[in-house]
This record gives C-alpha cells, structure tokens and sequence, in this order.
C-alpha cells in the first residue's frame, strides 16, 4: 500500500511493532542474530556477496524471500537483513544493505522528502513512467537506483462488506460509492486524516466527492481489529491494500479505484548504485520484474495469510512454477 499522512507505506508502520527502529536483524533462511555494524549473518551461495533487506510483513518477506532465491540461483551468496524502510535506506544508502525490494510511489516520496530537506511533501503520482524518471534524479543524490519495477503493485485500497455492497446496488467501485450520497464512516488510522495525506480520507472527497465521509482514526492500517468494525458495524469502510487476501474469507469486498486516486505503487529493487555494479543483479531481477502481477501478489499473500504457509516455501513454489529456478 502507498504512501499514508506520514507518506510512508502504511505497512512499514506495522512493521514497528515487529522491527526495532534502532537497528537491522541480520539472518540467513530460518534465523537470525541481531545486527551490529561489522556483522552479517551467514547463507547459501558461492559467488559474490550480497546483503538483501526488507520490512518484517507478509508481502515484503515474500519479496525477500524471492529475490533471496532468484540471487542464489544466479551463483550469489545473499544474506538477509530485517528493518523498518528508515533504517533499511539508510543501511542501503551507506553499503550495509544492497538491495531492497519496496513500492515505487512511497519510496520515491519517502527518498525525495530525505534527500531534497522537505517534509510531507508528495512527490508520487499514478503515472509509473514518471515516477521511475524522477526517481533517476531523487535517488542519485543518495547512491540509491531502482532496478525495472514488476507490474504488481500493491496500494491503498477502501473496502466494505460484501452485505453493504449487495444492499447498494452490488458496490464494485468507489464512484458507486459515493453516489449513495449518504454519510460514512471511515475505519483507518491517525495517519489518515492528515492534512499532507492526499491517498486517504482527503483524496476520497476531493476525488470522488465523499463529502459526507467522517473519519474513526482509532485503527491500525489493515488490521483484524479494523475488519472486524466493518463487519460488526462499527464503521462502514475500512482501509487496506489492494492485495489484501485476508478481506474475502470475511466477506469484505475491496472497492475499485476507478477514478485512480491512489499513487503508483510497483514492487521495486532498489539497490546501491556504487556496489551492486554487476549487470547479472539486474539481469536476474528483471525476470522476476516481468512475470510478477498483482493478481499473484494476492494469491501469494493469500497462501501466507490464509493458509499458514512459510514466506520463503510460497516463493520457491511461486519461482518453479514460472520457471525462473530449478
């Protein structure tokens, strides 16, 4: 999901609860020590090294876990690090870490806010072209480039129960929603009614006109707390991402962006423009790049979240089937 109030991926908040601000856990598949400069963790390889990091949530640890194999695969010796995106792009900007996977809106905005001494200050679009073009400038200043971004995205997303939706006329899109023309209540939290958040409660009023929409700031971004709310009526929308898997098995439905609100929000590595110099990085990257949509995205994440499967079993399996590793 992409940039929230604070313009970070909401999901990298929920990550706080897990991940330590002050520092990296540096582990290889299965385990993991805590991270001081000068330490790695230790994994399977053979040829050059490389440090991959990335947020402590499903759909970032499934990313990891892939570029993990993709690299290994490719003749690499991959060791892995955990951390919030402050802490990781920090580690990425000084050569602890070397590559990241992360969404391409709210890093652009996160990098460009760093970088250039503003605050709150969006520098996303939904216009993936330009937010890769302009993050060529951003991230130069920092030795932090972006390899090809995978179709896949991953971005805000509103969602109401299937019962509401099928009481309204069968809701599919957030147009139809606002053309109920009654008041609302939003479930998201403290970050979404932001003046400088234009993907939340802001961006539904002016974008889509839902002026009778308030706001119940009281919940974590896609928590079971929040769809819960939902189901019980507590509030009538709910704020998660767009590859949720967790929202149908309730019988919650994700409303469309139709009017496309939200920035563009493409799974991206990000890597360390003065070390990782070998071209065979980006070769074997970009084949992930290619094949990865956001229908794949859900399915992956649904096999986490849903069905209790391992992070790095989901990728293999995912990798095998497009033939990308033995």
């Amino acid at each position: 999901m992409r940039a929230h109030i604070s313009l970070i991926h909401p999901r990298t908040l929920l990550a706080a609860a897990a991940v330590g601000i002050l520092g990296l856990t540096a582990c290889s598949s299965g385990g993991g020590n805590a991270f001081t400069p000068g330490a790695t963790g230790t994994a399977s390889g053979g040829g050059a090294a490389l440090v991959v990091g990335a947020q402590d949530f499903t759909e970032a640890n499934i990313m990891q876990s892939m570029y993990v194999l993709l690299l290994q695969n490719a003749g690499f010796t991959v060791t892995t690090k955990k951390a919030q995106r402050p802490v990781l792009f920090d580690a990425l900007k000084s050569g602890q870490v070397d590559v990241v996977p992360d969404y391409l809106g709210t890093t652009l905005t996160f990098l460009g806010n760093q970088v250039n001494g503003t605050k709150d200050t969006t520098y996303s679009s939904n216009d993936t072209a330009k937010e890769v073009a302009d993050f060529k400038a951003i991230g130069a200043k920092a030795s932090i480039g972006a390899f090809t971004p995978a179709a896949a995205q991953d971005q805000n997303s509103f969602y109401v129960t299937k019962k509401f939706a099928a009481e309204n006329g069968n809701l599919t899109t957030l147009s139809q929603l606002a053309a109920l023309n009654k008041p609302l209540k939003l479930g998201a939290d403290t970050y979404c009614g932001a003046s400088s958040q234009p993907y939340c409660i802001n961006g539904l009023k002016k974008v889509y006109g839902l002026n009778q929409l308030t706001l119940d700031d009281s919940y974590n971004f896609g928590s079971v707390a929040l769809a819960q709310a939902v189901l019980d009526g507590k509030v009538d929308v709910g704020e998660s991402g767009t590859t949720d898997a967790t929202l149908a098995p309730k019988g919650l439905i994700a409303l469309k962006d139709d009017k496309v609100l939200q920035s563009a929000e493409n799974l991206t590595p990000f890597y360390n423009i003065k070390k990782v110099t070998d071209p065979k990085v980006a070769a074997t990257l970009d084949k992930l790049a290619a094949v990865l949509t956001v229908d794949d995205l859900y399915t992956l994440n649904g096999k986490v979240d849903n069905d209790r499967q391992k992070a790095e079993d989901v990728a293999k399996a995912y990798l095998q089937s497009k033939q990308l590793i033995p």
